[in-house]
């Protein structure tokens, strides 16, 4: 990471989803290829998610169930983007870290958590704070979970030329008593 300001990742391109999420390309009516007729519910869903991850990779997901199960690609995108994502309560991208964190904690979503790095990094959330939820997740979901989840962190950084990543500043403990050497 270069700059002073701390937030030259922001101009660092997001690598492609990976093909072992979305599968081969294809067309059919899960939208692969074809965007949704306007004003449906379902379009705003698809239009949100188009705005989280961008269009071509809410295609290419979808392009990957085309051929196997249309449906369930209609229903994440009208659950998770229409539905969850518009519920007042949260933001963007404390949405996002909860996601990151649930799928690092799961274990075995490696894909879902690269698909979702991509999310956190075009909507701002900084590289370091993701990583820092995966920490924060180990005395929760176990070191192996935490630890599986910075490996596909590592992987989705390096791919968009962000590593090393800047250390996060100190913050101030939650509780003056409470703060520890280390």
């Amino acid at each position: 990471m270069t700059g002073t300001d701390g937030e030259a990742w922001r101009s660092r391109r997001v690598p492609a989803v990976p093909v072992a999420v979305v599968g081969a390309s294809a067309q059919g009516e899960s939208g692969g290829g074809r965007r949704p007729d306007p004003e449906t519910p379902y379009r705003r869903a698809f239009d949100n998610a188009c705005g989280l991850a961008g269009e071509e990779a809410v295609q290419a997901f979808l392009a990957g169930l085309a051929d196997v199960s249309p449906a369930m690609g209609h229903l994440v995108i009208d659950t998770v983007f229409g539905d969850l994502h518009g519920r007042p309560g949260l933001d963007a991208p404390e949405r996002e870290l909860l996601a990151l964190a649930v799928l690092a904690t799961l274990g075995g979503a490696e894909d879902e958590i690269a698909m979702h790095l991509g999310i956190a990094q075009r909507i701002g959330i900084p590289p370091a704070k993701v990583v820092e939820a995966f920490v924060h997740i180990s005395a929760y979901a176990g070191f192996p979970r935490a630890l599986n989840a910075i490996k596909v962190a590592k992987r989705f950084y390096a791919e968009s030329g962000l590593l090393p990543l800047p250390p996060i500043p100190e913050a101030s403990p939650a509780h003056p008593t409470e703060r520890h050497e280390r």
